[in-house]
């Protein structure tokens, strides 16, 4: 059985960000990362999950909006979700090309008893 994986390679001008965020997920309370407004050159947002204590569980999605009044947050359709697990780190980037929407939440539903980490950046080039 082989090990399947992929690399990213970014253009030599890409940089990774300005606007990060950190929070914890502590036990069942759902936690949003939130961005009200974002580059247009935004082409993808990373978190990275942390284990702190317990057992980490719970789901992970990315939302957007659909203009810069609307106070309504709705998934990004083509975007994957992450299911925490029992795991010490866990990453999950979301491709944005084009950029969709105005602004973007990662929204954190975690379950059980926990305290997870939370680190999040948006990449611009």
């Amino acid at each position: 059985m082989g090990v399947m994986g992929f690399l990213i390679q970014a253009p030599a001008s890409a940089q990774y960000v300005t606007r990060k965020a950190k929070d914890s997920a502590i036990n069942a309370v759902t936690k949003y990362i939130t961005w009200t407004s974002t580059p247009g050159n935004v082409k993808g947002i990373q978190l990275t999950a942390v284990k702190g204590t317990g057992t980490p569980a719970g789901t992970v999605t990315l939302e957007t909006r659909i203009d810069t009044v609307s106070t309504e947050w709705t998934p990004v359709l083509s975007a994957a979700s992450l299911t925490l697990t029992n795991v010490t780190n866990q990453i999950i980037v979301w491709p944005l090309n084009p950029k969709y929407g105005n602004g973007y939440r990662i929204k954190i539903v975690p379950t059980g008893t926990q305290k997870t980490y939370l680190y999040a950046a948006y990449l611009v080039y």
